[in-house]
């Protein structure tokens, strides 16, 4: 999951959020008390519980930080090239993860140059990565990346591994449940939602 911060550290937005990542915000809510309709609510307490984590560790471990002003290409060079002692930046310096944010998009610094010229600066070993994503693929690539767009072959070829993982089955199983609640309450939902969980309920 990202979240957005002000400068002000005013909380703006969450920008992403797993499938998997959801189910774990909950439970932290509802164990101070929030309900997990409540998913701001929720997200406070893990949030919370994740910073004063963070704190925590910071305290315990020998830790440091290095801000540097330069371009994302040049720096794996500088680093590598040109010594950085002061900066506890020695040319023989690996990491364990490496994150990029959005620089993979091509529009950036791309896929090819950020592994090109980031991945020998990882540490050797099969948990070391690099992370990242692709915010703009959707609007930037040739090939229209909207699901929507996807065309009806495709996506009910897709629609029957995705329910075939339990997490997403168990979801729209109560999905449907609340649907048929609702729906013998409010004759507009029995209109828009019975058709939605049937579909669903086929695939």
């Amino acid at each position: 999951m990202e979240v957005s911060f002000s400068v002000s550290c005013k909380f703006l937005k969450i920008l992403t959020a797993t499938l998997h990542s959801i189910p774990t915000i909950v439970e932290t809510g509802k164990a101070h008390g929030a309900h997990s309709e409540d998913i701001y609510g929720c997200l406070y307490f893990f949030l919370s519980t994740e910073l004063r984590t963070l704190a925590k560790r910071l305290k315990t471990f020998s830790s440091s930080f290095t801000i540097l002003n330069s371009d994302a290409r040049l720096l794996p060079g500088i680093i590598c090239d040109n010594p950085l002692p002061e900066l506890n930046l020695p040319s023989s310096i690996k990491f364990d993860r490496i994150e990029v944010s959005n620089i993979l998009d091509g529009n950036y610094v791309g896929l090819r140059d950020v592994l090109t010229l980031w991945a020998p600066l990882l540490q050797d070993g099969t948990s070391s990565a690099i992370i990242g994503y692709f915010m703009n693929w959707v609007f930037s690539s040739k090939v229209p990346g909207r699901a929507a767009l996807a065309g009806k072959r495709i996506t009910s070829s897709l629609i029957p591994k995705v329910l075939a993982k339990e997490k997403v089955r168990s979801k729209i199983d109560i999905f449907l449940k609340k649907c048929s609640m609702g729906c013998r309450d409010r004759s507009s939902q029995r209109v828009c939602l019975i058709p939605v969980c049937q579909r669903l309920d086929k695939r």
